[in-house]
């Protein structure tokens, strides 16, 4: 049903999300809190503090944001093309990543600034190889620059959109130039503001943050999740490279670029362990959603069995992590 549902390339299909979404976090959701602002994160400190205390706002902010950013995925994964049809399963598969950690289901900085980057990735990326308009690229920095006031690490995203820029256009330096004015702009609008009010922008050191993620400490059920979609993306890769030979030209061009821009991305996600939290892998979730969806788009067509047999035990053992966390937090 749902595979049906999200394979479809009518958009409607991603209204099953606000279904979808609330089902799956009241199966996990225990006692949803609100990660800590931390320095260099004005606008995620700005955010949070009318919400404080108010748990059913913050749950509710946060469902909409997974929601938008698994609509925006799936309008980026079309955009470009990365399939002969358009599908929705991209939004569908980022939902289950993005709340596979009963732990950090509620606000954190990651997932506030992660709509704007995917909107710079839409907005560099879907640029027309003869569009000579600089307008595009200085909107995608201004975007990232937004992004990384709730989150710094974001600013790792400027080299995997000037990676998606390389293999999608012909060089032209003043384009790969203006990301950078539009997240120099945000960050001296924002010295600027901080200066005027008497205070400082407090840049933090990556270097000296440590990681709370711990592998010991993650629940079994957790950990059979991880492995399962671990074999399922492995053979992701399979459909992957199956399309990418027999792909037509400027295909292979945009797939390269979404293959090394999401190595950037992972290392957004090595980076992201800011101090924060394991709920970091959420950034996972935008290369794992694109992998699978070549898996199961391919597989709903030859085997439509073996689809369905994999993706439902697939959310079983989701369903089963969450609500077993959920257990123990109460117990």
């Amino acid at each position: 049903m749902l595979l049906r549902v999200f394979r479809s390339n009518n958009p409607s299909a991603l209204f099953y999300l606000a279904i979808v979404v609330p089902v799956i976090l009241a199966t996990g959701w225990a006692d949803p809190g609100i990660s800590n602002a931390q320095v260099g994160m004005p606008l995620y400190d700005l955010l949070i503090k009318p919400i404080m205390g108010i748990a059913w706002l913050s749950n509710l902010l946060f469902a909409l944001l997974v929601i938008l950013c698994a609509v925006q995925l799936a309008t980026l994964f079309n955009k470009l093309g990365f399939l002969d049809k358009d599908t929705q399963l991209p939004a569908l598969f980022f939902i289950l990543f993005s709340c596979s950690a009963l732990s950090e289901q509620g606000l954190s900085p990651l997932i506030c600034g992660l709509p704007f980057s995917l909107v710079a990735f839409r907005r560099s990326w879907n640029t027309s190889a003869d569009n000579k308009t600089l307008s595009t690229h200085f909107d995608a920095g201004l975007l990232v620059g937004i992004a990384s006031l709730f989150y710094l690490p974001f600013l790792f995203l400027l080299p995997a959109i000037w990676v998606g820029m390389a293999f999608m256009r012909t060089f032209r330096w003043r384009e790969w130039l203006f990301p950078v004015l539009g997240i120099a702009l945000v960050f001296m609008i924002t010295r600027s503001i901080y200066f005027v009010v008497g205070s400082e922008l407090v840049i933090p050191d990556p270097w000296s943050a440590t990681s709370d993620l711990n592998i010991q400490d993650i629940p079994w059920p957790h950990l059979i999740f991880w492995i399962y979609s671990s074999l399922l993306l492995l053979w992701s890769l399979y459909w992957l490279v199956d399309i990418f030979r027999h792909g037509k030209v400027r295909r292979k061009n945009l797939m390269k670029a979404a293959a090394v821009a999401f190595v950037f991305l992972m290392a957004l996600f090595v980076s992201s362990f800011f101090g924060t939290d394991v709920f970091g892998l959420v950034i996972l979730g935008i290369p794992a959603s694109v992998l699978c969806t070549y898996l199961f788009h391919g597989l709903y067509e030859k085997k439509l069995w073996l689809a369905n047999t994999l993706f439902y035990f697939w959310l079983i053992i989701l369903l089963f992590a969450l609500w077993s966390e959920r257990m123990a937090i109460q117990g």
